[in-house]
């Protein structure tokens, strides 16, 4: 809403609308999708696309994003949990590179492993570790999009022999020269 207004102010009426439009259609597949289970992998990289597209427009720090798909992997028939990825893109874009100055990356690569989907989503912003310690020291809110998604993996996983597993790594954290978070998500391949 804030770049929309923003647009707005300064005149620059093509951009807000094309803005608008963007978020419109995201809104649509949030409602149109809430409901369902699983999705393509095409549908989640849609939204992915979509998502990530409005936040390099709000943000002025030159967010960029990259996806990468594995060709061994039927976008149009294998599906993985709806939104699966949600909060994690939107940890990385809200906590990990909104606070850079400039150069936010944000990589996700899908790849076949055996009998899994491997959903791999880098940033480069400020760690985990340091998001964590400035959440603490300014404020009293809590997110509740990490509990509501783990919990949701707990019941996709309940009596699956095959579980989808998640883990999350602060990649400065035995570096110097090295910021941002890792999430990689384990999902069994289903069509």
């Amino acid at each position: 809403f804030n770049s929309i207004l923003a647009c707005l102010e300064t005149k620059e009426y093509d951009e807000a609308k094309q803005y608008l439009r963007k978020f419109a259609k995201l809104m649509r597949e949030f409602l149109e999708r809430n409901e369902d289970r699983f999705s393509t992998i095409e549908e989640e990289l849609q939204l992915m696309r979509l998502y990530l597209e409005i936040e390099s427009f709000r943000l002025d720090n030159g967010m960029q994003f990259n996806i990468e798909v594995d060709e061994n992997i039927d976008i149009h028939n294998c599906l993985v949990p709806t939104f699966i990825a949600q909060v994690y893109l939107e940890n990385a874009v809200w906590h990990g590179i909104s606070d850079k100055n400039e150069g936010g990356l944000i990589s996700i690569h899908f790849k076949k492993e055996k009998n899994y989907i491997s959903l791999k989503i880098t940033d480069n912003g400020i760690g985990i570790n340091q998001s964590l310690k400035n959440k603490e020291a300014n404020s009293s809110h809590q997110s509740k999009g990490m509990i509501i998604t783990q919990k949701r993996i707990e019941l996709l996983n309940k009596g699956k022999k095959q579980k989808i597993s998640f883990e999350i790594k602060d990649l400065g954290e035995n570096s110097d020269s090295k910021s941002g978070t890792e999430v990689r998500l384990q999902i069994p391949i289903q069509y």
